[in-house]
């Protein structure tokens, strides 16, 4: 089947007490059984379109960010996008997004995105996916961000899995993420994979070119991002 949401707005919200309203809402709606009794809540969707929806993370125990965009204080509007071979099982959700924009209240903006997507308790993973920023292009053989806790502090808990095809990285989106960019109006070239959390940062084979003839072949290891 298909299904369409016109201004679909989520919030998931950490109160002061730590408790997640998804989590609180998902353990109200647990059913007991066994696994064979799981399988039968399957749902399958053709196909999803969302126009002109809303999204919100807040959490209400993280101090103020010190990165233009807080992933603690979300505020995502205008999303539109098509989510294709939706499907939802017992503990994994995967489906395909096509033309993917939105825009953050911070000013970071994702004009378009395409990728295949899999969500289970623990792991988000994008595969094959190409994001077109407010300037940079993005070509993404994978991105996988995981954890063994939560999600609550997502630069020390969270691990990244990222291999970057070569790929046009503008310095203006990326101090979005990055303070110290702030101010600096070059683009490179980049290539390679980036592994460990935010604050515990290592790259592996990474490419980087800049202008016509400065071209660098290194690994990194960066401690205490995102100072």
């Amino acid at each position: 089947g298909k299904v369409a949401a016109v201004k679909p707005f989520l919030a998931l919200i950490t109160d002061s007490a730590g408790v997640l309203n998804l989590d609180w809402y998902l353990n109200k709606m647990k059913m007991a059984g066994d696994t064979a009794e799981k399988d039968k809540n399957r749902i399958f969707i053709n196909q999803v379109k969302i126009d002109s929806g809303r999204f919100d993370i807040v959490n209400y125990l993280k101090p103020e960010s010190k990165t233009r965009l807080d992933l603690n204080n979300l505020h995502l509007s205008g999303i539109s996008c098509i989510l294709e071979d939706f499907e939802t099982g017992s503990d994994t959700t995967s489906f395909a997004i096509y033309d993917l924009g939105f825009i953050d209240s911070s000013g970071f903006i994702v004009r378009r995105m395409t990728s295949d997507v899999k969500i289970s308790r623990n792991s988000v993973l994008f595969t094959s996916a190409f994001v077109s920023c407010d300037s940079s292009i993005l070509n993404i053989d994978h991105a996988g961000i995981s954890t063994e806790t939560t999600y609550q502090d997502f630069f020390n808990d969270v691990r990244l899995d990222v291999l970057l095809d070569r790929s046009l990285v503008y310095l203006s989106d990326l101090q979005y993420f990055a303070p110290f960019t702030e101010g600096i109006s070059e683009s490179l070239w980049v290539s390679g994979k980036v592994t460990g959390t935010v604050s515990e940062l290592r790259g592996r084979n990474v490419d980087l070119s800049w202008k016509d003839h400065t071209t660098l072949n290194c690994d990194f290891d960066f401690s205490g991002l995102p100072e």
